[in-house]
């Protein structure tokens, strides 16, 4: 089976890198983008078919162009059929309306400093409870035609 593929949406770059390592050194794919612009399922294309893009996605509270809980309130209101099943958000201690509004969306959240501990586990569980017919969408055809708008 292939590994977890965990996609991770944040700004800054040092948290970017420094959570795509983490989740690579425990034996997980990892995508990491700056933006909602530059993330390589944003037009949806491949999720009319019987593949998925990846298993988990980890997304900042503050993106450029929108909130955090913005871009995700649209990943589930889209044809969206594996990433909206784990999703986490990273965030500073913020404030009551959005901690309800994440419940609502039934999206969990870290917040900084994170808990590497925790977000081992909530891996760890996605990892094992992976459908034994999973298919994902080879990478090079969810980076196609991308390759010059995602970070290095």
């Amino acid at each position: 089976m292939e590994p977890l593929r965990v996609f991770i949406i944040e700004p800054a770059e040092s948290m970017r890198e420094s959570l795509a390592l983490f989740v690579r050194n425990l034996g997980y794919e990892a995508i990491a983008c700056s933006s909602p612009a530059v993330f390589p399922c944003i037009d949806n294309s491949h999720c009319e078919t019987d593949k998925i893009c990846g298993d988990a996605l980890i997304v900042g509270q503050h993106l450029p162009q929108q909130a955090g809980l913005d871009f995700i309130a649209q990943r589930l209101a889209g044809p969206c059929r594996g990433l909206v099943k784990n999703i986490t958000l990273i965030c500073l201690p913020w404030s009551i309306g959005d901690q309800q509004r994440a419940e609502r969306l039934g999206c969990r959240w870290l917040e900084t400093p994170l808990d590497l501990g925790e977000l081992r586990a909530w891996l760890a569980t996605i990892a094992e409870n992976l459908p034994a017919d999973r298919k994902l969408v080879p990478l090079t055809e969810l980076l196609v035609d991308r390759e010059d708008r995602l970070p290095a």
